[in-house]
């Protein structure tokens, strides 16, 4: 399982690596797909409000909704790896990361390329996430982190505050410091000039966290290849099937 997204009806989606999945009250069932693929996997899922669930797969998006479907490629001359990420924010546009060709969006029923000077245009785009403040969160897999706010851009990278350049999972707590998983380096809590790293030696199960979220209380969790760890007042709790 690689995705899981829940329409405004309360249909289950389920993204695999033998193609997508939905749950409703008469139980689950395999969503086809438009096409003929060697690959059936389904890298990420998002489901809007109006009903449309977004399909991301290795060499398209896939809009799926009530009175049709649509396929989205890359743009004219283009290709990617494979779509890993889709989100849409606040102001209504929907974004989408792929690997190898770095940051998309929507625009008049065409996908697009994002071009800016400070954001390497053969990035792989790992992780996107629109924090409290309406910023744009973008974790690539070689040039770190990049913020985009009004068309502005900065970056957390290996140069500085971060220990490397593999930006695999984002997340802002409530306190305003960010969290990102870096891959080969654990977990790094960046706030202001301040950086508190989480490692193996703190009781991280591995050295990559590949997502971040932060619960109502305040505990960050981390989700590992070694289990679910637990970060409470700068302590670490790991759960695994174990528990």
């Amino acid at each position: 399982v690689l995705s899981v997204a829940e329409s405004p009806d309360g249909t289950l989606w389920v993204g695999t690596n033998r193609g997508l999945l939905r749950r409703t009250d008469e139980g689950w069932t395999a969503q086809d797909l438009p096409g003929s693929r060697p690959d059936p996997t389904v890298h990420t899922l998002f489901a809007d409000e109006d009903g449309t669930v977004w399909v991301g797969i290795r060499e398209a998006v896939i809009s799926l909704r009530a009175d049709g479907t649509r396929v989205f490629g890359p743009p004219r001359g283009q290709a990617w790896e494979n779509v890993q990420t889709i989100m849409r924010d606040r102001e209504g546009v929907l974004w989408v990361g792929a690997y190898g060709t770095g940051l998309h969006r929507l625009q008049d029923g065409t996908l697009r390329r994002f071009v800016h000077r400070s954001v390497p245009s053969e990035t792989s785009v790992h992780t996107l996430f629109e924090d409290r403040d309406g910023s744009l969160w973008i974790g690539s897999f070689q040039f770190g982190a990049f913020r985009l706010r009004d068309s502005s851009v900065s970056a957390l990278d290996a140069s500085g505050p971060l220990s490397g350049d593999d930006a695999r999972a984002i997340c802002k707590a409530r306190d305003g410091s960010y969290w990102v998983g870096v891959g080969g380096y654990g977990v790094e809590q960046v706030r202001g000039d301040m950086v508190t790293r989480y490692t193996h030696d703190d009781g991280l199960p591995t050295s990559t966290v590949h997502s971040i979220c932060e619960t109502s209380n305040g505990d960050v969790w981390l989700g590992t290849e070694g289990g679910a760890t637990r970060v409470r007042d700068g302590k670490l709790r790991t759960f695994t099937t174990a528990d």
